[in-house]
């Protein structure tokens, strides 16, 4: 395969030409993708179709052979696949034994319906291995979106995921995901990457560069487990001053008052539109509203209420005046 074809998909997925140039390609070698991938876009489908061989012939599609899907995937405990114009979009590998998820992994970055990929979930049982590495055998400039997470979302495991080494090979990653792992992030280098959730433990801080994250405007991060050494709402937000958000959730953030406030001292006091606190206390509603009147441009307030009977008609009233908008949830 050329990997220049390979390259303008990745840079304009939704360029149907693009698309075209490539099966011409197909054809010429004699690949029976083509025929797959033609029906698919002749037959006008929703760009994403389940893998389902049934279900495609439901569809009147020529069904793939077996040089088309490959035994890519049938070591998984479960599989979701979708397809785009006979290549395959986005994958979901549950794994509930140790080593599946590299060995499935490396079974479809090495299949040529696995080279245009764009949404990865990883999500192994608790205490087995996200299988990161294999996907630093090959670069993967399609990859959109990344979730690592354990099988069970409810659980949190000891486990290590170090994502320092995948910076290099991701480098069109958009969305990423961490749940439930400790992680280790090292100098993030992801130019495209525009949302970054974090919800399990650091193992040392991630430093952002200058110009490393210029597209990050959206960041969950769930404080209660971000780290141990975390001994006040500067050390907090250390990690983050070089990034400029316009949407901030924090987890488990207790203290809103000292949190807004620290917030209110660096760059973002500018951008944040967005500020979301699950859990908060509304200690001093007072020192909470006169912190957000120093962010110029919020416009948005979502904060969570632990005690019914809390009466935050006065928070309301006061930002309403500062012209942003409070929704609380008990």
């Amino acid at each position: 395969m050329d990997v220049k074809l390979y390259t303008r998909i990745t840079e304009q997925p939704a360029d149907l030409d693009r698309w075209a140039v490539l099966f011409d390609w197909l054809a010429e070698h004699d690949d029976p993708r083509v025929h797959f991938a033609r029906d698919m876009m002749n037959a006008a489908l929703a760009p994403l179709v389940p893998h389902s061989l049934a279900a495609l012939q439901l569809r009147g599609l020529s069904l793939p052979g077996p040089r088309v899907l490959g035994p890519i995937m049938s070591d998984a405990h479960h599989t979701l696949a979708l397809w785009r114009l006979g290549y395959l979009h986005t994958v979901q590998l549950d794994a509930m034994h140790a080593g599946v998820i590299e060995t499935s992994l490396r079974k479809l970055l090495a299949h040529p319906s696995g080279s245009l990929l764009e949404r990865l979930s990883l999500r192994p049982a608790p205490e087995m291995s996200a299988g990161l590495e294999a996907l630093t055998e090959v670069p993967m400039a399609g990859l959109r979106e990344l979730f690592v997470g354990p099988y069970n979302e409810r659980a949190v495991t000891s486990t290590s995921v170090d994502l320092e080494p995948l910076w290099d090979h991701v480098s069109r990653l958009v969305v990423l995901t961490v749940r439930g792992h400790r992680m280790r992030l090292g100098e993030v280098r992801a130019p495209y990457l525009e949302r970054l959730v974090l919800q399990g433990p650091f193992e040392g801080w991630p430093y952002f560069p200058e110009e490393g994250c210029p597209r990050l405007r959206e960041l969950v991060v769930d404080l209660g487990v971000a780290s141990e050494a975390m001994h006040s709402w500067s050390d907090a937000w250390l990690p983050f001053e070089r990034v400029t958000l316009t949407s901030l959730t924090l987890e488990n953030a207790y203290g809103a008052h000292g949190l807004v406030g620290a917030l209110s001292m660096t760059a973002n006091v500018q951008s944040l539109r967005k500020l979301v606190l699950p859990q908060s206390d509304l200690a001093d509603v007072d020192v909470l509203l006169g912190h957000l009147a120093a962010f110029e441009n919020l416009e948005v307030l979502k904060l969570g209420v632990p005690h019914p009977h809390l009466d935050v008609s006065s928070l309301v009233e006061g930002a309403s005046k500062l012209g942003i908008q409070v929704h609380s949830q008990r």
